[in-house]
């Protein structure tokens, strides 16, 4: 045990401080610095990082989780489960530290987040208040930035969110460029060189799909775990849309993680390793190849149907929940909508993946 459960927080704090060697904790410092391996990484220590920080480090101390890479990806994914409040940057940097560490320490990340959505939580307290409890007193509260029903709410809210944007208009961008197929590889071809000429578009896919995708996918995953479905006592369309919602999470969750994986990357071993973006001049023919095996094509097909049917459920989920739509009369109108809007969006995935195919998709390909 690296702190006294006698210590109050202030005291076990500055111990904090002495074993990480951050004299005074590095509050009034303008910048923060920060290792990878040799590399120094300086980045602005701007005042809504102070306030955050605050908690952040109290959080060290209740947790005992270290300030090496591993252990602050686990402290990431803890402040996740317990919520980040109105903090946007803790939800950005723990965001970004869980997405990391899934890479690099995903067992940890897993257990670190399992144990923040288990951990109770006491009211948020200024720190000048809470620095008088002991490490005891407050290890059995949890201390968090939330109380536990904000923290649930503000998750499922966020999780709602990030499925609509900008995953959601990141799908229909994808399905926008895809058609570009249907006239031809040099067409499809340009539209993912101007895709790829946009500048900052490494950070941009890191901070506007891949950090929400990651998150979206993952809290998903503990919905899931935590269903109990009723779907065959109470066999309503809505208890069967909740059941499928549940099921295509689990197919994207594994569909999207392959497809990055070999079309992003081009890192499957035996089936694809070239990278669509980084050879825009052969982007046709990379997936045109590929398509031609009829297993892949299979579960594209799947994957996109799936893709689809998450979408546009999620929508309706999205306009009730989030007080869009109140009455009866204008939920119902809202799911027929919703029933449209996905099958349009269907026929025009499946078509753009067929272009690949059959030359113009489809269409094209039942008229020759």
């Amino acid at each position: 045990m690296l702190y006294s459960p006698e210590l109050t927080l202030r005291d076990a704090r500055e111990r904090y401080f002495q074993i990480n060697n951050f004299p005074g904790g590095g509050y009034d410092e303008r910048w923060v610095k920060m290792r990878a391996g040799p590399l120094p990484i300086w980045f602005p220590n701007i005042e809504a990082r102070r306030k955050a920080v605050l908690f952040h480090d109290l959080h060290h101390v209740l947790t005992e989780y270290e300030t090496t890479w591993r252990g602050e990806t686990e402290i990431g994914a803890w402040e996740v489960a317990t919520g980040c409040a109105r903090f946007w940057v803790g939800w950005l940097l723990d965001l970004f530290s869980f997405a990391i560490g899934l890479v690099i320490n995903p067992r940890g990340v897993y257990r670190a987040f399992v144990r923040g959505r288990r951990a109770p939580s006491d009211v948020r307290r200024p720190p000048s208040r809470s620095a008088r409890q002991t490490v005891s007193d407050t290890k059995e509260l949890r201390l968090s930035m939330a109380v536990r029903l904000s923290r649930t709410f503000l998750l499922r809210k966020l999780h709602q969110l990030t499925g609509i944007v900008p995953l959601g208009l990141f799908l229909l961008e994808h399905f926008y460029t895809n058609s570009k197929a249907l006239s031809g590889a040099n067409d499809f071809n340009e539209a993912v060189t101007e895709l790829q000429s946009i500048p900052y578009v490494l950070f941009i896919e890191i901070i506007g799909i891949f950090i929400p995708l990651i998150y979206h996918a993952v809290y998903g995953l503990f919905i899931t775990w935590e269903t109990r479905p009723n779907n065959l006592a109470y066999p309503y369309p809505r208890n069967w849309f909740y059941m499928i919602q549940r099921v295509t999470g689990i197919i994207l969750f594994f569909f999207i993680f392959f497809h990055v994986l070999n079309f992003r990357f081009g890192a499957i071993p035996g089936l694809n390793e070239v990278s669509v973006a980084d050879n825009p001049s052969r982007a046709f023919a990379i997936v045109s190849g590929e398509f031609g095996n009829v297993a892949i094509l299979i579960v594209y097909t799947v994957g996109i149907t799936a893709t689809v049917w998450h979408l546009a459920n999620g929508l309706w989920l999205f306009a009730v929940d989030w007080g869009i739509v109140i009455g009866e009369r204008a939920q119902r109108v809202m799911g027929y909508a919703c029933i449209g809007f996905g099958v349009f969006l269907l026929a025009v995935g499946l078509n753009a993946m067929m272009a690949f195919v059959w030359k113009g998709g489809l269409l094209g390909g039942l008229i020759e």
